[in-house]
């Protein structure tokens, strides 16, 4: 048995007319799963194209086994259109985005809301693009290394492999210097005292990670399972992984994980990814998360100059997601 794709908790309304999971109700005006109508919404968004990407070659039955273009295909022809996407929500992102330099957010409530919502969000994508890319190029090398070593590097142990040390290590080092990036591009940092960054972003650092991670793993719709930005993953249960996976574990390692790190796997899943799989947040809204978490409206031990600005630019950023929503 393997981990599968999350069902609904709740009474099922009916299966998916695309990939015939149980499902909760109609999305875009067909019955539908969560992940299908996140997908298609995110297919229209990125203006994917409907042409099979494996030359003919995908699973015919399965839509989630088949390329994105056959299962926006897929989509389209069960009857999702994309009239049926709300305009003010779902298609926000959809017109061109220039491949402009980064630009530092405007700090004061003079800024137009819209356009300080977009900046944020643009900020946030263009250094999650540079994360996911710094990944690839670190895996890459680790793939030689292990290759020269006469390591062999199975590919067929499917799409879920357990997370190593290494793989948490060298993630964890290009998730926080991106994070690192992204606070020094908010000009409410200009000028800010290094006492007052070191206690926000010791605070910070550790949901900025887990709001990532938990992203990742609600847009991959896995269930049972916490993956981390390389795509490798903690199981909730070591015996739901794929077979061959299981066996490139050593029982040291099944014991650590059903013994000491099931319990915090199991509230990664179910305390943050599947919460964050039922908001479907846009991207505006994690970018606006993120402002929130970073500048909480609590008392942490700021000084009071930088309380006062904190608090100024959260709330306008809060109000800019309003107005453009």
């Amino acid at each position: 048995m393997s981990i599968k794709i999350r069902k609904g908790r709740k009474a099922e309304a009916g299966n998916c007319v695309i990939c015939g999971e149980n499902c909760l109700g109609k999305h875009y005006g067909i019955t539908a799963c969560l992940g299908c109508k996140t997908f298609f919404r995110r297919a229209v968004i990125q203006g994917q194209r409907d042409s099979c990407e494996k030359i003919g070659e995908c699973n015919a039955i399965s839509a989630r086994k088949s390329c994105r273009g056959c299962r926006y295909r897929k989509c389209l022809d069960a009857g999702m259109t994309r009239e049926a996407l709300k305009p003010r929500r779902d298609l926000i992102g959809l017109g061109k985005v220039k491949k402009a330099k980064i630009v530092d957010v405007p700090s004061t409530s003079k800024e137009d809301p819209p356009s300080l919502i977009h900046q944020l969000t643009e900020l946030d994508k263009r250094l999650r693009r540079k994360k996911y890319e710094l990944i690839r190029q670190r895996q890459d090398m680790i793939n030689m290394v292990d290759l020269l070593s006469m390591r062999k590097h199975d590919e067929e142990n499917g799409p879920l492999r357990v997370t190593s040390a290494r793989d948490l290590a060298y993630v964890l080092e290009i998730d926080l210097l991106i994070m690192l990036e992204w606070t020094r591009r908010l000009p409410v940092f200009d000028g800010m005292p290094v006492d007052d960054k070191m206690v926000l972003l010791k605070r910070f650092s550790q949901y900025y990670i887990l709001l990532e991670h938990g992203r990742h793993t609600a847009d991959s719709n896995v269930d049972d399972a916490w993956l981390i930005s390389n795509g490798t993953c903690w199981p909730r249960e070591v015996e739901k992984l794929p077979e061959k996976a299981r066996k490139t574990i050593s029982e040291d390692w099944k014991w650590r994980q059903e013994k000491l790190y099931r319990e915090s796997t199991s509230v990664y899943i179910d305390e943050v990814s599947n919460p964050l799989r039922l908001l479907d947040l846009s991207w505006e809204e994690m970018a606006v998360l993120k402002i929130i978490l970073l500048f909480p409206n609590a008392e942490i031990g700021l000084t009071s100059p930088t309380r006062a600005r904190v608090d100024a630019f959260r709330d306008t950023v809060v109000h800019a997601l309003f107005q453009k929503l």
